[in-house]
């Protein structure tokens, strides 16, 4: 029950921070509006995840092998392993080096005045915990590397593509570090945000692999044996 409660939990935490974000912060809207910020984007991502995990556990199966998974299992597993933990995971620990390195670079001082404290803990700190508590609590199977790491990598050079068409047609940066970076080294920076978006899916498989290696192994003789019956062998008694 306790992956229940972080659910519940994860999802007020980013619900409400999505509504304050809409309906109370009180600034002057720039092109794009808040669709220019990734964690406004992370915020509809984890939003939209837990809703999806907790949905799961009411009407769908954890399975350990894909021919007994349902379709909002294999949703969720799919979206965790691909956008959920490592871009919440990298919106954490992206801005918090940031910040503080300097904070100028990602949340200027200025915005002090129009996000209190707990709002910027909602938005930035709280996902680390709950998505790693999703991660323990909950088994997922992930897809094949290949699949997943492009998933991952797509999704960061779409968005940092569309921080440039802001850029282009809105005359703004989204972030002040890409305005005070040169083009060769603000394009190097951006190749170097995705690829750290592919090595945190790397790590949350890794971890995946490491918390649930019994599940794994009973997914692996379910397989085999499902395949023996299929061909119409007597499946061989796991060591």
């Amino acid at each position: 029950m306790l992956h229940i409660l972080v659910q519940l939990i994860a999802i007020a935490n980013f619900g409400y921070a999505i509504y304050w974000d809409l309906f109370i912060l009180d600034v002057p809207e720039t092109f794009a509006g808040k669709w220019k910020y990734l964690t406004f984007w992370n915020l509809w991502i984890q939003l939209i995840y837990f809703s999806i995990s907790l949905l799961n556990n009411i009407f769908g199966s954890h399975s350990v092998t894909k021919e007994s998974t349902s379709s909002l299992q294999s949703i969720r597993d799919f979206m965790f392993a691909t956008v959920a933990f490592p871009i919440g995971q990298f919106v954490g620990i992206i801005f918090w080096t940031l910040f503080n390195i300097d904070r100028e670079l990602v949340f200027p001082k200025a915005l002090d005045a129009f996000f209190p404290n707990y709002i910027n803990h909602m938005m930035h700190t709280t996902v680390i915990p709950v998505q790693l508590l999703e991660l323990i609590l909950l088994y997922h199977m992930y897809p094949t590397k290949k699949s997943g790491i492009a998933t991952t990598f797509a999704f960061c050079l779409i968005y940092l593509t569309w921080t440039m068409i802001i850029a282009h047609y809105g005359g703004i940066w989204v972030y002040p570090i890409f305005e005070v970076l040169e083009p060769v080294p603000r394009v190097g920076f951006m190749l170097i945000c995705s690829m750290f978006g592919g090595l945190l899916y790397l790590i949350g498989e890794f971890l995946n692999g490491v918390v649930w290696s019994k599940h794994n192994k009973i997914g692996k003789e379910e397989l085999e044996t499902q395949s023996a019956r299929v061909k119409g062998k007597k499946p061989q008694k796991a060591e």
